[in-house]
Order: C-alpha cells, then sequence, then structure tokens
C-alpha cells in the first residue's frame, strides 16, 4: 500500500520504530525520578517547616514554591506518559501525608 503526497509516494510499513520510543521513555523515567528526588530533597530542607505549629496557609505556599516547583522543573517541555504522570500524583500524595500516621485495627 502506497499513498502519494504532491509529487512523493511514500510506502506503507508494518513496522515501528520501538527502539527510539522505548529509549526516551527510559530516560523520561530517570528524569522524573531524579525531580522526585529533587522534590524529597526540597521537602526535607524544609521539613521544621511542615512539621511547626505554623498555619496551614503558610505551609502551603512553602510547599508550591520549594518543594513543587523543583520536582515539576522543566515539565512544560515534557511530553508525560501515563505512567509517569501516575509516578508524579504518587509523590505528590506522600509529600502530603507524610506526618499521617497508618491506624492500627
Amino acid at each position: 500500500m502506497s499513498t502519494t503526497l504532491g509529487s512523493r509516494t511514500l510506502k506503507a510499513t508494518s513496522t515501528w520504530d520501538t527502539e527510539r520510543y522505548s529509549t526516551r521513555d527510559k530516560h523520561q523515567d530517570k528524569e522524573i525520578q531524579r525531580r522526585i528526588t529533587a522534590g524529597w530533597i526540597a521537602f526535607a530542607k524544609h521539613r521544621n517547616i511542615f512539621k511547626g505549629n505554623i498555619g496551614t496557609c503558610l505551609k502551603r505556599k512553602v510547599y508550591h514554591s520549594c518543594v513543587f516547583r523543583p520536582m515539576i522543573y522543566g515539565a512544560e517541555t515534557r511530553a508525560l506518559t501515563t505512567q509517569a504522570q501516575i509516578k508524579l500524583a504518587a509523590a505528590q500524595t506522600k509529600f502530603t501525608y507524610w506526618d499521617r500516621k497508618p491506624t492500627s485495627e
């Protein structure tokens, strides 16, 4: 099967260049993990603020300006996969509930 585009004839192929895309995804996984680690490092630097008896509004502002920004740095230029979105969402949930203790039955 072929398609004509202007004066060119393009051949249809049944193969997919998976190596190129899987390599990109592997690099993206490393970058996502690096960004999550940067978020945890920033979170650890400000742990005394999050532990302290400070208002939730101030804690939220510190989180958004000092923790969340390093985690999403450069994300505007990235096309995120579903797996990467899940990893970032899980990390954000862990930041939010880090001080909660599990209930014992």
